[in-house]
């Protein structure tokens, strides 16, 4: 079997896993729709706090209420990304109880095989309310184009490394540890830090948010870009940074995948 067309069976196979994961879920109507009302409250929180934190002080020195709520919506969409790709407890859950095994039989690639998976469909919520509340951000701010294809770029290379971060993660706890617990904990706690302008972390606070937890690159450096606040010589580093990570973080998956002893019997 050549790569092409491999790849090519490998994405067929996720995106008709996708379809019948959507169906499945929005075939109950108003349960749908409830969920995608509940999973949108933390975006509505966000844009509560924000206006709050603005109406009450200057805000963060250098950034604007609109491009707080631009960085707040960021932040949500990325957030609803990786739980829609991947929910860590499901994942070292099956792997304990020997569910996992099924998957590593799959003649599909195992990443994509836990990907199309272990993925939370209900977080389209928290996507689209993201979505809208960056459109109604960006409405309120003056762009450059090239700052937003820039940003788009940046964006989407630092999706991958925060998916690949959070796998890797993921199946290293259960190497180390045979536990999960604690990772959507952290992840969310990661999240909420993401959403204001992390130097108000200090060194300590960004360098954990960029490596342990590496939500930075989804969301506070992409709104660097998209704000213009760093020259093109740093985006050209947020540029390459994840172009070396991500397949680092890639082999690094399928070299512990490789190892992987089942938990079950």
């Amino acid at each position: 079997m050549s790569y092409r067309s491999g790849v090519h069976r490998t994405l067929n196979m996720y995106f008709l896993s996708q379809k019948y994961k959507l169906k499945s879920f929005f075939v109950y109507r108003a349960q749908a729709v409830g969920w995608l009302i509940v999973e949108s409250l933390s975006t509505v929180g966000s844009f509560v706090s924000i206006s709050i934190i603005y109406g009450v002080s200057g805000g963060f020195v250098g950034w604007t209420y609109f491009q707080v709520l631009a960085l707040a919506a960021i932040t949500q969409i990325s957030g609803g990304m990786v739980r829609y790709a991947l929910t860590p407890n499901a994942l070292i859950a099956d792997m304990r109880n020997g569910k996992f095994d099924q998957l590593m039989l799959k003649p599909y690639g195992i990443i994509s095989s836990i990907i199309a998976r272990y993925g939370d469909v209900t977080e389209l919520g928290a996507i689209s309310s993201g979505l809208l509340l960056l459109v109604y951000a960006l409405l309120n701010v003056s762009l450059s184009f090239g700052a937003f294809l820039a940003f788009l770029l940046v964006y989407m290379l630092g999706a991958f490394v925060l998916v690949f971060g959070i796998l890797a993660f993921s199946i290293l706890s259960y190497v180390v540890l045979k536990s999960g617990g604690y990772l959507r904990w952290s992840f969310s706690i990661g999240q909420t830090a993401a959403q204001y302008p992390m130097y108000i972390y200090g060194v300590l606070g960004m360098t954990i948010l960029s490596t342990i937890v590496p939500v930075a690159f989804a969301t506070f450096f992409p709104s660097l870009t998209l704000f213009s606040k760093i020259s093109y010589a740093y985006v050209s580093i947020l540029i390459l940074v994840p172009i070396v990570v991500v397949p680092v973080l890639y082999y690094t998956i399928r070299w512990m995948l490789k190892r992987y002893e089942s938990g079950g019997g």
